[in-house]
């Protein structure tokens, strides 16, 4: 509960901490199964309206809406700040220019103010005047959170209430929680820089114009950022659907007509005169995974995109990304092909299979 100069008002939380309901215009989320917000709806006193659907990006985030038969599309900056809005036809519709925390400038910014989705792509709540960054209240013109940083003990430098470290044009905070490491990645898919902060990390691919493009995050969110830095990764490929079905194809898994668990521990495997079909570091070599080149590279990060949104694979997720593809289309079940990946890593490297490896098998078993 908010209370304001305009009253009080009460807004309601899902079990993932994620609101559903404002009291402000009676207004209600409709959330995905990851939490993104999928539409919004208003209740006038007699029934509940659908007021817009939200157009949404690989990772999540609102890009438009669509009102009736009416599309919008929100054009954003590096930080992922919304500048224009255009309608289906192009026609710009809305601007907005930000001061370095995230308040509107006055006169550079429209006055039609229909886009909840502004600074860093948060919605904004006109009622009370702030942004809700989901665990927390935002207020742009004092650049401060109105409640504490529940990972505050991280940052003994900053007050509890900064927001993103106190330098908004380089850090975001989109959770109110800790800021994140953002790599960046230009329209050819050379990685080019990153911006330092503490906490998640993930990728951005930039247009050619340098507009925001797409959002990701990593399959190994240790090695490979720390390997960006480094040089041993240095560009990004966008993975195909073609791609996978053509390393699916030189797989052998849609002709076996034996037992398909046994081909898999057959062909998973290299050495005594095995194909080693199903061991996509190898076969990899045969596929095009950009349209261009092919094989599967040391230097590359590989992008998927399922339901759990876009991600970045190194060389070795890669092929365990299209093994865990592979496996499905055999129809045997992920808790299966989980558990023979950890009994392979105990019988080569005395562990358990790791967690990044685990990762990207399941996120094969995503794909259609």
């Amino acid at each position: 509960m908010v209370v304001s100069g305009a009253g009080t008002h009460t807004w309601r939380y899902d079990h993932q901490g994620l609101r559903v309901y404002s009291s402000a215009g009676s207004t209600y989320w409709l959330r995905g199964a990851l939490g993104e917000p999928v539409a919004m709806y208003g209740f006038d006193g007699s029934g509940i309206s659908l007021e817009h659907w939200n157009l949404l990006g690989d990772g999540g985030e609102v890009i438009g809406r669509r009102e009736g038969s009416t599309r919008y599309y929100y054009h954003t900056d590096h930080l992922g700040s919304t500048r224009a809005v255009v309608d289906g036809s192009g026609a710009v519709s809305e601007v907005y220019d930000y001061m370095p925390f995230g308040e509107l400038m006055d006169g550079r910014s429209t006055t039609a103010d229909l886009t909840r989705e502004k600074f860093t792509g948060q919605p904004w709540d006109p009622e009370v005047s702030m942004y809700t960054m989901h665990w927390r209240r935002y207020v742009p013109w004092f650049g401060v959170f109105t409640s504490v940083d529940p990972m505050a003990r991280l940052y003994p430098g900053h007050s509890p209430y900064n927001y993103a470290l106190n330098n908004p044009l380089r850090f975001i905070d989109p959770d109110g929680k800790v800021a994140r490491d953002i790599y960046f990645f230009n329209s050819s898919g050379s990685y080019t820089h990153k911006i330092e902060a503490s906490g998640e990390h993930i990728g951005v691919i930039m247009n050619s114009n340098n507009s925001f493009a797409l959002k990701f995050r990593f399959a190994d969110p240790i090695n490979d950022p720390f390997n960006l830095q480094r040089g041993v990764i240095d560009n990004i490929r966008i993975v195909r659907n073609s791609a996978i079905e053509d390393a699916l194809g030189l797989s052998g898994v849609d002709d076996v007509s034996g037992s398909k668990l046994l081909y898999a521990w057959n062909e998973s495997r290299g050495g005594q005169g095995r194909s080693s079909r199903m061991d996509f570091m190898i076969t990899g070599e045969s596929v095009s995974f950009d349209g261009e080149s092919s094989g599967i590279f040391a230097n590359t990060l590989y992008l998927t995109h399922t339901k759990s949104g876009s991600y970045a694979h190194n060389n070795h997720n890669c092929g365990n990304f299209l093994w865990g593809a592979a496996m499905k289309r055999l129809g045997i079940n992920h808790s299966t092909a989980s558990f023979g990946a950890h009994l392979d890593a105990l019988k080569n490297e005395g562990e358990w299979d790791s967690e990044d490896d685990q990762r990207s098998i399941r996120l094969g078993y995503e794909y259609d």
